[in-house]
């Protein structure tokens, strides 16, 4: 029998999952007794640290979760000891006659939201819709629906256009009813652009010319938005949260009539009540004043005024001004994210930050980020350094509401077995500070948890592992967020433009260590075949398919590079699964009875011998099928020699690395629709198909050479002209982070120059 005394219902999960882990790894095999249970660890006291222990999902970058995974994930989390669940929907959430919201993007209807909340609600967990209202909402205003409600690619009108007001209204409304929140995260971050586009023409329509001609500065805007916002929630009795970047980033720019002001005073003339204004362009000594004075939409000072010569505020008095003017009396919780130092005092000075802007009920909450987005595995070591020097540091300054973010941006790629442990040691490491317990004290912590209550099929110790795919040799564990193989898999096999920054490196054998690891630890789990329906895909299968297709991808480069710099015949000829049988001393000549090869022109998907081939999906080749021509026993002249193909080649290093692309993705599509709606799958399948044509190029491209069809491979010519410089010299170790746009082309039109992943 337990006994579990509780608070809050969320409480009694934690401590159920506590209990759940004890009987786990120390049973009582019988011997019960207050003594054994409290060896055991049965036996526990444990005070809140925080009010509010949540996490992030992100359902907008295309990968949606399916309701019955979530509601699985949701147990987890309770037993953990997480009490608040913020789910993130730009988009992907149904409104009330708004077809095109969330079209074709999975989003959650009515009904599977309040089958969240009902669940949500049985653990004693809080669900937390996350939206946006002005910024990022690139995915609902691209459809001509919403071209009135358009300013920018990504920023909606502002709330004083009436339109865009009514839209706003509707999507906090529905999410609000859906879930039963009482909360709500209106993101208001990152606004880039704000009035840039189409704001002044829709304002003009409103307004009189004069006013047309002198449209407001992006803090005014902003401002006004957020003002008409918050009374909606307030009216809804919803309290708001949001991101605070915006409120420390927009700068109000003054008046004409003040800077006039700000003259006169200079000068040392008399200024009038009306030119003194607004108070936030003056400053004395001590700025204090002012903030303990701002109420509301309050500017002015209460202190005497004088026609003296006074000094302009600080910018940073100002910018306090503008967001006390902007937040007004209103309830609202300040969300602070940064997911990007391991220095304590960087978190301490992030906390306090927001402390002079905390008045009337307004709260500090602190977004920490798991390092999930933009890579293939989540990067567990700097997120494991970050955590240890963010909580405590957000502990020691009172800050009772965090919650860690797994966002997913760039496609989702994301492993989401990874994210389970960075969850199990965010978890620990709340109760647990840093000062009372070692590195791998918390880990051991971490894997009781992760295995107990996560039911994984694997170890903590195997998943932390597993971030080596990010990594390279002889770089430090832990270190950057680099995401290595998520940049080395979608490179061009031909461009080569991103593998100079590892030439030092051997990374095909590093590639292949893992990969044999990886393998081995599937082999002795027992894991069954890619694809069975009646178990979910085994967490290592994904990973080991990814490092074993990055090393014959690094080999296939090399071989690639190496053979045409060269001019070695033989070696071109293998990489496509051909050998040099006969050499002849005039180009073009026959040798014997060799013939012309057949159609080899053919792309290689028309190339397969399909009476051999048992078609599976979108795998066109099966193992041994030759992907650049028809396979024949027959010799056929080339440029200088003659070719056939070689006996059990598997058309090469080519085919061989086709191969290995297509279980990867088999891997990975298993593993997606295992947790998500299929909508999303495509933009993952889309950048698999494109980095299966460009092998198939290149396989083609040899084998022109080879045929005397061309004088040389353009591509290769570059390279070999650059002599491997790298691209990122300024990084350490020179690892960077990349998207996949940048990735896969350095061409790609829509990034600006400067721009490595924009997120």
């Amino acid at each position: 029998t337990a006994r579990v005394r509780y608070s809050r219902r969320a409480d009694a999960f934690r401590a159920l999952g506590h209990l759940l882990t004890r009987a786990f790894f120390a049973p009582f095999r019988g011997q019960g007794g207050a003594a054994n249970a409290q060896a055991s660890g049965m036996a526990m006291v444990e005070e809140l640290v925080v009010e509010t222990m949540g996490v992030k999902v992100d359902a907008s970058r295309g990968a949606v979760p399916r309701v019955d995974k979530l509601k699985q994930q949701m147990v987890f989390l309770a037993l953990a000891g997480y009490n608040t669940l913020l789910i993130y929907m730009e988009d992907t959430y149904e409104v009330p006659g708004e077809p095109f919201f969330g079209y074709l993007r999975g989003r959650y209807s009515r009904e599977e939201l309040e089958e969240l909340a009902e669940h949500a609600d049985e653990l004693g967990m809080e669900i937390i819709p996350a939206i946006q209202v002005l910024g990022h909402l690139e995915q609902v205003l691209h459809w001509p629906a919403y071209a009135k409600v358009r300013d920018t690619p990504n920023v909606m009108l502002a709330a004083d256009d009436e339109r865009a007001f009514r839209l706003l209204e509707k999507m906090i409304d529905s999410v609000v009813t859906a879930l039963g929140s009482k909360r709500i995260h209106l993101g208001l971050d990152e606004t880039f652009g704000l009035g840039a586009g189409n704001y002044r023409a829709s304002r003009c329509q409103r307004v009189t010319p004069h006013e047309c001609q002198h449209p407001p500065d992006a803090s005014t805007i902003f401002q006004t938005h957020v003002r008409k916002v918050l009374q909606l929630c307030a009216n809804m009795g919803v309290r708001p949260m949001m991101y605070s970047d915006m409120l420390f980033s927009l700068m109000p720019v003054p008046h004409d009539e003040l800077i006039q002001a700000e003259k006169k005073a200079a000068k040392g003339q008399p200024v009038t009540e009306e030119e003194d204004g607004v108070a936030d362009i003056y400053e004395e000594d001590e700025p204090n004043w002012l903030v303990d004075d701002l109420e509301g939409d309050e500017l002015h000072t209460r202190r005497a005024r004088t026609n003296t010569r006074r000094r302009r505020l600080s910018p940073e008095a100002q910018k306090l001004a503008w967001a006390h003017a902007t937040l007004g009396d209103h309830d609202v919780d300040l969300v602070g994210w940064d997911y990007s130092s391991a220095d304590p005092d960087h978190y301490q000075a992030l906390v306090q930050k927001h402390t002079p802007l905390l008045r009337h009920r307004r709260r500090f909450v602190l977004s920490l980020g798991l390092w999930t987005w933009n890579r293939f595995w989540a990067a567990l070591p700097w997120v494991m350094d970050s955590l240890d020097a963010a909580v405590p540091a957000a502990v020691k300054n009172n800050v009772t509401h965090m919650y860690a973010a797994m966002w997913l941006d760039d496609g989702a790629e994301v492993a989401p077995v990874s994210c389970i442990a960075a969850l199990s040691y965010f978890a620990q490491l709340v109760r647990h500070q840093p000062e009372e317990l070692l590195r791998g004290d918390m880990k051991r912590l971490a894997e009781q948890t992760f295995t107990a209550l996560g039911q994984q099929s694997v170890s903590f110790v195997d998943v932390l592992d597993t971030a080596a795919v990010d990594s390279a040799p002889g770089i430090p564990t832990g270190w950057g967020t680099t995401n290595t193989a998520k940049w080395l898999l979608w490179e061009d096999p031909l461009l080569h433009h991103l593998s100079a920054q590892v030439a030092e490196k051997d990374m095909a054998l590093w590639y292949q260590q893992l990969a044999d690891h990886l393998e081995t630890r599937l082999k002795l789990s027992g894991a069954t075949a890619v694809g069975d329906p009646d178990k979910d895909p085994h967490p290592l299968g994904m990973p080991a398919a990814l490092a074993r297709a990055l090393s014959l991808k690094r080999d296939l480069m090399r071989h690639l590079q190496e053979a045409y710099a060269s001019q070695d015949t033989n070696k071109l000829a293998a990489i496509i699964g051909l050998k040099v049988v006969q050499a002849t001393r005039a180009k073009g000549n026959v040798v014997g009875n060799a013939s012309i090869l057949e159609d080899h022109n053919m792309s290689m998907t028309n190339a397969t011998n399909h009476s051999n081939s048992q078609l599976d999906g979108t795998a066109r080749y099966m193992k041994k099928e030759k992907p650049i021509i028809r396979r024949t026993s027959t010799p056929f002249s080339a440029r200088d020699h003659v070719l056939q193909h070689a006996a059990d080649s598997e058309g090469g290093l080519v085919g061989i690395m086709v191969n290995a692309l297509d279980a990867l993705k088999k891997e990975h599509y298993t593993l997606w629709m295992a947790n998500y709606k299929a909508f999303g799958w495509e933009v993952l399948e889309i950048r698999y198909g494109a980095q299966r044509a460009r092998l198939e190029r290149a396989g083609e491209l040899v084998l022109a050479f080879l045929l005397g069809e061309v004088d040389q491979i353009q591509e290769l010519e570059m390279i070999h002209s650059m002599q491997n410089q790298p691209v990122y010299k300024d990084k350490l170790y020179a690892l960077p982070v990349m998207c996949w746009a940048r990735a896969s082309t350095p061409a790609m039109p829509s990034l600006k120059a400067d721009t490595v992943c924009p997120l």
